[in-house]
């Protein structure tokens, strides 16, 4: 699963507590995952394949929202992820409280920038699950309410987990194996550092076979999905997130950072906070392999920086990242009265 998902499979463990829960979802393992937490789940098929499934989506999960809506009475809509804003519209005519959670922005696509802006418009609250997007949110709508309510760490060890000035000689990639992400930038790096150092992959999709063709010859290892993160961690340096964006957080990098492992990241304004500017994380400019191979080698060079980095990342996910910290925050928006929202008029 996706970052998307992940984060609303943990959105229900939150929610659960206190609502009854109802899902329209169209991902198999996440229907499963939420059916196991208690959420009455209605799973779409992709019946007639992905393709015909990837339009058909929208007017199918309308249709869905309406019945459920009057189904079961449901109060509250919450809509997860930015391509599901359309559902605001409907939400709102149904005089439902509703809740958008865009995850990024698609600023960088214009198919979905002009959707988006029509449809978010209709939300009585958007939440924003980091600083820097809920800035750019609120320039684009102003007059839509919004705050900001970063991803969490569902656990986070009572001290630093791992001892970084125990040294693999191997970092680390996680996620989707898209243009996005950086991939061939972090493999093109490993190839300037001739061997010195290995890169383990954990991850699937369409770029994987040219990942494979570009890594011949190095020491990378494509674990594809794996099943425990935590392992992983344990296994690496250092987390490598090369990504070009947009994003909306990063929930790996967060989860290393609780478990003691030095992050090296994109300089890109969400990561950039989750970094604290440079101080919890080495921030390298996008795109360019010379300065991710210039970090790696930095970072095995100076023991002093790699125990720095460890431990004042640590001591900020504890802070700012810990499910004791975002729970309430996360419960109180959804509890909100629309009434009182200063977008609660219809647009």
């Amino acid at each position: 699963m996706g970052g998307g998902e992940v984060y609303l499979e943990r959105a229900s463990e939150v929610l659960a507590r206190e609502f009854r829960l109802y899902a329209i979802c169209f991902h198999p393992i996440l229907a499963e995952h939420l059916a196991t937490r208690g959420v009455k789940v209605f799973y779409v098929r992709a019946f007639l394949g992905r393709a015909v499934q990837r339009v058909a989506k929208y007017p199918i999960c309308a249709v869905l929202v309406l019945y459920a809506a009057l189904r079961y009475n449901i109060q509250t809509v919450y809509i997860n992820g930015c391509q599901g804003a359309y559902l605001a519209i409907l939400a709102r005519l149904l005089r439902r409280d509703t809740i958008l959670a865009p995850l990024h922005l698609p600023w960088d696509r214009c198919t979905l920038y002009l959707p988006y802006v029509v449809s978010a418009r209709w939300a009585h609250r958007v939440i924003n699950i980091s600083e820097a997007i809920d800035k750019e949110h609120r320039a684009i709508l102003p007059s839509v309410r919004t705050v900001a309510i970063p991803t969490w760490v569902q656990e986070i060890p009572d001290r630093l987990s791992r001892n970084p000035a125990q040294l693999r000689r191997t970092v680390l990639f996680i996620g989707r194996l898209v243009e996005s992400k950086g991939l061939p930038d972090l493999i093109s790096a490993i190839r300037k550092l001739q061997g010195r150092v290995s890169l383990m992959i954990s991850g699937n999709g369409p770029l994987r076979k040219k990942c494979e063709e570009l890594a011949a010859g190095l020491p990378v290892t494509f674990l594809g999905h794996h099943p425990s993160l935590s392992e992983l961690y344990s296994q690496a340096d250092a987390l490598i997130v090369p990504s070009h964006g947009p994003e909306g957080s990063c929930l790996v990098a967060i989860e290393a950072m609780a478990h003691g492992l030095p992050c090296i990241m994109s300089d890109i304004p969400v990561y950039r906070e989750i970094a604290e500017g440079g101080k919890c994380a080495l921030l390298v400019e996008p795109g360019s392999s010379d300065a991710i191979a210039l970090a790696i080698q930095q970072l095995y060079e100076d023991e002093a920086i790699r125990l720095r980095i460890a431990e004042e990342a640590y001591a900020m996910v504890r802070n700012k990242y810990s499910a004791a910290v975002v729970w309430p925050a996360y419960l109180a928006a959804f509890s909100s009265n629309p009434q009182s929202d200063s977008s609660s008029t219809e647009p």
